[in-house]
């Protein structure tokens, strides 16, 4: 029992005196072990047998007492924590997105999304922006897999058409970007690598040559052009979708499919990467990695 200036403490029946005021209290108050209690103004906080009075408030503490551990009191509160209320993925997409069958990494953030930014609506009406791109994944989902489930997804049998969406802490969120999976070497996107791919090559050489404006695919759909130029264009892998500085289709392009296309009729097990050695250095692609690992 604390007294200041002319305060009398009497045990049993406790009068708290201060100055002209009488304040009679018999109501037990409890001490909580690591519990905060906070009131406004008149706050008294007890911790274990601490008493704090503060302006003209006097507690007074009898022998009976209740632990509580690791809980928080809030008894009266003028400011509380600040929480999070709500939040929203805000995506900036890449797409399209175009990628070889045989393809086994898992899909990067960096090359489907520009960006993926957490929005946190706070409960002080304020809000934080997070850009969280680099902490995605995509459960380990390769372009490999999905071109495995291709059927039905696409105008065509040879490729896989769809949206791949990202995880964050194993979550899936609102993030999706479009991707077109097909065959290198698949310049008619039929699924397999055979003559025809190469003839289709030459073709588009000589239009090209006579000024003629040549296409690959005939469809609606300018990205399967676009993706049918990937594929064809082996050796520089060019997502431009026509001959440009990126890259072209020439006669050398028509050779490598044929000179895959024969050694795959011979059991031979065809290698991209040992048919165009050069391909270990476009940055970035499979090949590139294969060659450093």
């Amino acid at each position: 029992t604390t007294t200041t200036e002319t305060t009398t403490t009497t045990t049993e029946t406790t009068t708290t005196t201060t100055e002209t005021t009488t304040t009679t209290t018999e109501t037990t108050t409890e001490t909580t072990t690591e519990t905060t209690t906070t009131t406004t103004e008149t706050t008294t906080t007890t911790t274990e047998t601490t008493t704090t009075t503060t302006e003209t408030t006097t507690t007074t503490t009898e022998a009976s007492t209740e632990t509580q551990t690791s809980t928080t009191t809030t008894v009266t509160t003028t400011s509380g924590e600040v929480k999070v209320v709500s939040s929203e993925i805000v995506v900036v997409a890449k797409e399209p997105n175009f990628y070889f069958s045989v393809d086994d990494r898992e899909f990067k953030a960096a090359d489907l999304f520009e960006s993926i930014v957490l929005v946190e609506y706070l409960s002080d009406t304020t809000s934080t922006a997070t850009d969280i791109t680099d902490k995605v994944d995509f459960n380990g989902l390769t372009p490999e897999a999905l071109f495995a489930d291709r059927a039905g997804t696409s105008d065509y049998e040879g490729v896989y058409k769809g949206y791949v969406s990202a995880y964050y802490n194993g979550e899936q969120l609102d993030a999706k970007s479009l991707v077109y999976i097909g065959v290198k070497g698949d310049a008619n996107l039929s699924g397999v690598v055979e003559i025809a791919d190469a003839t289709a090559v030459l073709t588009y050489y000589a239009k090209f040559g006579a000024s003629l404006n040549p296409t690959l695919i005939n469809n609606a759909d300018p990205n399967y052009e676009t993706l049918a130029f990937f594929l064809a264009d082996v050796d520089t892998e060019s997502t431009a979708g026509a001959n440009s500085d990126a890259g072209n289709l020439l006669i050398n392009d028509a050779t490598n499919i044929l000179t895959y296309y024969a050694q795959y009729g011979a059991s031979l097990n065809p290698q991209w990467q040992v048919i165009i050695p050069s391909l270990a250095d476009i940055a970035g692609s499979l090949w590139a990695d294969k060659a450093g690992a």
